[in-house]
C-alpha cells in the first residue's frame, strides 16, 4: 500500500513539475559552458577576484532574474543552476560531488496566492539510471519561515 501512494505521489510531482517548467525547457549536464543567449542579459561575477568567471546571472529585459549559473568550486566548471520564475526561484540542481552530473535538485512550489512555498529535495539515488528520490519535503509553510530554515 505504502508503495502505491508513493508512487502516486511521485506522479503528481512530476506533473507539477513539468508544468513548471518553460515551454523550451532542456535539461543540463554539468559540463554546460553559459555563454549568451537572445533576449536576455548576461550578468558575470568574479567573486574571488582572481581572473575566474564563477557566476551567470541571466536576466529578461525587465532586468528580473531567469537563470544563475554557479561555479562553487572555482575550477571553472558550473556545477550549480537555478531558474526563476517572476523573479522567485523554481528549480535548483548541484552537482555536489563535482562529477559532471546533477546529483541534488531542489523544487520549490508556490501556492496560487503566492503566500505558502512547499520546498522538496530529491537526491539521486541510482546513478547509472539517472533516479532520483525524495530526501525531503518541507510541507507547505508560509515564505518566511521557509528562509528561515535555510
Amino acid at each position: 500500500m505504502k508503495k502505491k501512494i508513493f508512487i502516486i505521489l511521485a506522479v503528481l510531482l512530476a506533473i507539477a513539475f513539468l508544468s513548471l517548467l518553460p515551454g523550451n525547457f532542456i535539461f543540463r549536464s554539468a559540463d554546460l559552458i553559459p555563454k549568451e543567449e537572445p533576449n536576455l542579459q548576461l550578468e558575470t561575477k568574479d567573486s574571488k577576484k582572481n581572473g575566474k568567471i564563477d557566476s551567470w546571472l541571466y536576466r529578461d529585459e525587465n532586468r528580473v532574474p531567469v537563470k544563475l549559473i554557479r561555479d562553487s568550486n572555482r575550477d571553472g566548471h558550473p556545477d550549480a543552476w537555478s531558474f526563476f520564475r517572476e523573479g522567485k526561484a523554481f528549480l535548483d540542481e548541484d552537482d555536489t560531488d563535482h562529477d559532471g552530473k546533477v546529483d541534488v535538485i531542489y523544487l520549490h512550489l508556490r501556492d496560487s496566492q503566492g503566500i505558502k512555498q512547499r520546498s522538496l529535495m530529491f537526491v539521486l539515488k541510482e546513478k547509472r539510471n539517472n533516479v532520483f528520490e525524495v530526501h525531503e519535503d518541507t510541507g507547505w509553510l508560509p515564505e518566511e519561515d521557509l528562509k528561515q530554515k535555510k
